[in-house]
């Protein structure tokens, strides 16, 4: 995003979380972001999605991310990685990150915004995952360790924001995904990790 853009999602953001998402309109928007109300709709269709526009976003520079890790790690290695990379509690997007939930939290008409940043989470991981999973998108496999890997990171999320950060984030997700992503559950079902203990016991007889 540029300047302009970035500075009217931030204004939406923190409007919606003093104002309320319903009393707040596109021209408090822009007045707040120092533009004009033409200006806002150069850039958005509506204030729901001067919200949800940051958010794809982000889930494209994630999947793009997803894509560069290394092939010798397993898939659950990869998030917990990209998770502690991404939430460093330096990291300057995580005040906006912490806005933004809370946006979500107290405005109920926004429910809908968090509803489709799941499912796009979540899909940017099972495509990623399938093939690391010897597996299609659609198999059981894949989507259960992509629902899963979404309900870490949407948990971690909840009660780093309800801790007012108290609990940095980053501790959250590794502890997440290291109870949740456990190896020796993952390779169970990975046949391309477990063929060679599978072989090997139907060698033994």
């Amino acid at each position: 995003m540029d300047r302009v853009q970035q500075a009217l999602a931030t204004s939406a953001v923190d409007l919606f979380i003093t104002k309320g998402y319903a009393a707040t309109s596109v021209d408090d928007v822009a007045q707040h972001a120092g533009v004009s109300r033409r200006t806002f709709f150069r850039y958005f269709a509506t204030k729901e999605d001067a919200l949800l526009r940051p958010i794809l976003a982000d889930i494209a520079s994630f999947s793009s991310v997803l894509e560069k890790r290394p092939a010798s790690e397993s898939v659950a290695e990869s998030l917990r990685a990209i998770a502690l990379e991404t939430t460093r509690p330096d990291d300057p997007h995580l005040p906006v990150v912490m806005r933004l939930y809370r946006a979500i939290r107290y405005a109920p008409e926004l429910r809908g915004v968090i509803g489709v940043f799941l499912d796009n989470y979540r899909d940017a991981i099972a495509e990623w995952a399938a093939p690391r999973l010897d597996s299609n998108v659609g198999s059981f496999r894949v989507q259960l360790f992509a629902a899963a890997a979404v309900a870490a990171r949407e948990s971690s999320l909840k009660v780093w924001v309800e801790s007012d950060g108290a609990r940095p984030l980053d501790e959250l997700l590794d502890e997440a995904y290291k109870r949740l992503f456990a190896p020796e559950y993952w390779q169970v079902y990975t046949p391309a990790l477990d063929r060679p203990r599978i072989e090997a016991e139907a060698a033994a007889g």
